[in-house]
């Protein structure tokens, strides 16, 4: 579907000359994403042990915590991947995967409601707040945006409220069992005397690990940056390059989610292969790139970073663009 040129970041006219619509990354889906499942079973081994460790006393909280805001991380990918039917091509794998995972996530909501959340974020991408839910990460005053990031689960809860009755009656039903178990759940273990233990091994590690997934997920990539145009979401997202042997394992290759929100199909660990198939298309479209660091980089700039990175490595550098359309 072609596409018509916007206007540099930071100038107020637009260009009038079509451009080439961005080409289709080419990746084909298996029937079940063997990374993600890795993802999801390691996800659960780690909070076995992690679980184990703090009941038995063997590891202080200190160290437990983090284990557990990890695990919360995690699978929110698995979650992620499977509300854009990325864990595979079969269904079933994604609704099932989806609602096993969301419990390490958020116990006390349902996977098809942040299935529709998450689907609003992309519908309305860097909108305001009332239109795209993650919005809520990057308004107000700098000082306040830690506690946005450590509150993103109750704009949610705000945001679903106010538009439950036009949703699902199956959604909305699941979501009641979800809540009313999660609250059972937690009300029983309080009263057998398992309050310091819910708090430890859940309440405090999902609150941290919903607070780096809103930092690192919703600001790095969207902070500062316009609303989506129709057929044009090319200037909302942006890319972070640089130090990729420890960002991009680390940020599970959300330092690429521009990626994401043009190819949403596409799984998560084929976002730097995505990238870089189809850089010269992304560089022509003037996409936001920003170092590791946090400094904006021109598509010439970033030509420039390149080659000098590759020539350091190595590595042979890109061939520059051909001249001309």
């Amino acid at each position: 579907m072609p596409v018509v040129d916007t206007p540099p970041r930071g100038t107020g006219t637009a260009s009038p000359v079509p451009s080439r619509a961005v080409p289709s990354p080419r990746i084909p889906l298996p029937r079940a994403s063997v990374p993600t499942l890795l993802l999801f079973f390691g996800g659960v081994t780690l909070w076995v042990t992690a679980t184990w460790l703090l009941l038995e006393g063997i590891a202080p909280p200190v160290f437990t915590v983090p284990l557990h805001a990890i695990v919360t991380f995690t699978m929110f990918t698995v979650v992620h991947e499977s509300s854009h039917h990325a864990a595979g091509k079969l269904t079933w794998v994604n609704e099932v995967l989806g609602r096993l995972a969301m419990p390490f996530v958020a116990a006390y909501a349902s996977f098809p409601l942040l299935r529709f959340i998450h689907s609003e974020h992309h519908r309305n991408t860097n909108a305001d707040s009332r239109t795209d839910p993650d919005a809520w990460t990057s308004q107000g005053a700098w000082w306040s945006l830690p506690f946005r990031w450590l509150t993103i689960d109750f704009w949610y809860a705000r945001f679903y409220a106010a538009r439950v009755r036009t949703r699902p009656p199956q959604e909305r039903a699941e979501t009641v069992v979800a809540v009313s178990l999660a609250f059972a759940a937690a009300a029983t273990l309080i009263a057998g005397g398992y309050g310091e233990e819910l708090l430890l091994g859940y309440v405090l590690p999902q609150r941290l690990g919903l607070a780096v997934l809103a930092w690192w997920f919703d600001w790095l990539p969207h902070h500062g940056l316009p609303a989506a145009k129709p057929r044009d979401k090319f200037g909302t997202t942006r890319v972070r390059v640089g130090l990729e042997w420890l960002m991009t394992p680390m940020m599970l290759y959300q330092n690429y989610h521009l990626v994401h929100h043009l190819h949403p199909a596409v799984p998560f660990y084929r976002y730097l292969r995505a990238w870089k198939d189809n850089r010269d298309a992304y560089l022509a479209r003037d996409v936001p790139i920003t170092t590791a660091w946090g400094r904006e980089l021109t598509a010439a700039e970033y030509r420039a970073w390149r080659r000098l990175t590759c020539e350091l490595g190595g590595e042979p550098a890109p061939a520059p663009p051909p001249l001309g359309p």
